[in-house]
């Protein structure tokens, strides 16, 4: 499985019928709860659901399952409900599109729903590639409590944003998770661009000799960006009481869309400067 650049989280369109909210389901046992639908469903010879029963569940437990199906002893039995209640469990993305539902006629007419599902393939370890500045014990922390329960679209991307944040937290602002991808094994793979400077230029210093403001700047090409230290660097050059102001730096991406690391670097890293009218 590949998920790219761009990680894409999975949508499923519910339509669901009118039913009946289920509370402190903590088993496989079906919690009988009052219903009206059982007297109608008599009167007009129609079957109704007396119990839901989910196999093929390993490691997410059937309550939650249950919980999101959303079916309560009683509700009628129709094949829209049945697909409702499989769009509801797939959509939790734990699943793989490998979901049957087999109605059974028990004696009494009602309708036991049985829900096979199966599992995604668990997580069973991370690997990480490209990150230089944060360490790899300092990003796993995020990843790990993913390890062991089965891959989840939208739990890797929370995952990836917390795993960003770190890096925004210490100021390097522009580190992006570009792929990620898992071994049959249960690997996911996740490659980091931190988001390399190529290239620091000024712009404005019609008299000061650009050696001179560079002695100033600590940020340089082959960096990695760091806001934090962008902001050191111009509050420094401003000291120099050689310019009136010192605007905030513009990051230019070559283009910013491509996959590549090249592509990904910082092609230009201007800095606004308005001299003043004496300086060196």
């Amino acid at each position: 499985m590949y998920w790219g650049i761009a990680l894409a989280m999975l949508y499923v369109s519910i339509a669901l019928l009118p039913v009946h909210a289920i509370e402190n389901v903590e088993s496989n046992t079906w919690q009988p709860i009052p219903n009206e639908a059982v007297e109608t469903a008599k009167k007009t010879n129609t079957k109704t659901i007396s119990e839901v029963v989910i196999e093929g569940n390993n490691l997410i437990p059937t309550s939650d399952i249950l919980k999101n199906i959303l079916i309560v002893e009683g509700d009628v039995y129709s094949k829209q409900i049945v697909q409702n209640a499989l769009n509801s469990v797939f959509a939790m993305g734990y699943f793989t599109p490998n979901l049957k539902a087999i109605p059974i006629t028990l004696s009494d007419g009602t309708i036991s729903l049985k829900i096979i599902v199966e599992e995604n393939v668990a997580i069973s370890d991370f690997t990480l590639e490209g990150n230089t500045i944060v360490s790899t014990g300092d990003l796993l922390e995020v990843l790990q409590p993913l390890v062991g329960s089965p891959q989840n679209i939208e739990d890797i991307n929370q995952a990836i944003a917390l795993l960003e944040e770190v890096y925004a937290s210490r100021g390097y602002i522009l580190a992006r998770v570009t792929e990620v991808s898992d071994d049959p094994d249960g690997t996911i793979n996740i490659q980091i661009d931190e988001g390399t400077i190529n290239s620091v230029k000024f712009v404005g210093n019609s008299k000061t000799k650009d050696f001179i403001i560079e002695r100033n700047i600590l940020s340089k090409p082959g960096e990695v960006y760091n806001e934090n230290q962008i902001k050191a660097d111009l509050t420094r050059l401003y000291g120099t009481q050689a310019f009136k102001d010192v605007n905030n730096v513009e990051v230019i991406f070559s283009d910013f869309m491509k996959e590549t690391k090249e592509d990904r670097e910082i092609s230009r890293l201007p800095i606004y400067l308005r001299p003043n009218k004496i300086t060196d």
